[in-house]
């Protein structure tokens, strides 16, 4: 295994729930299960690294068309993670990736990506002291809504 997909992993590893797409370069590439998800959704070709039983599955989107591609995604109801390279390449290292993103429904503010008059609520819900607490907010128009009660 490369250090590079050693990188990946550990990064995938704290975002099970998500799609990681790992910028590499030009492109934001996922890999495995996510290359094969994201390949299907958004009628990507399927390519992979490697050969026979090592290959993995492999599919890209370039960086400069991800706004592009983000919303298809969130449509489909899949959470995804943005791992970026957080420093400038140097030939023969290893550049330092971290995820910079995390994008659902909720927390999509991109305005090519919203849709006009539509609201993207998140929520959070709380028991404490025999209570519970919930918050409703549209973080794109700033909307907050704070209930608290016995019993939902």
């Amino acid at each position: 295994m490369t250090p590079m997909q050693e990188q990946y992993n550990k990064i995938k590893k704290l975002h099970q729930d998500a799609v990681l797409l790992f910028r590499l370069g030009d492109f934001y590439e996922a890999f495995n299960e996510d290359a094969e998800l994201i390949s299907e959704i958004l009628g990507l070709t399927l390519t992979g690294r490697g050969k026979g039983e090592t290959r993995i599955p492999m599919a890209g989107i370039p960086h400069h068309a991800l706004s592009n591609y983000v919303p298809k995604l969130v449509e489909a109801g899949i959470k995804i993670a943005i791992a970026d390279q957080v420093e400038e390449a140097v030939a023969g290292q290893l550049v330092d990736r971290q995820v910079t993103k995390i994008i659902t429904s909720g927390t999509i503010t991109d305005d090519s990506s919203l849709k006009a008059g539509v609201n993207n609520f998140i929520a959070s819900v709380i028991f404490k002291d025999n209570n519970f607490y919930v918050a409703f907010t549209d973080i794109t128009t700033g909307s907050l809504s704070i209930f608290e009660t016995k019993s939902i």
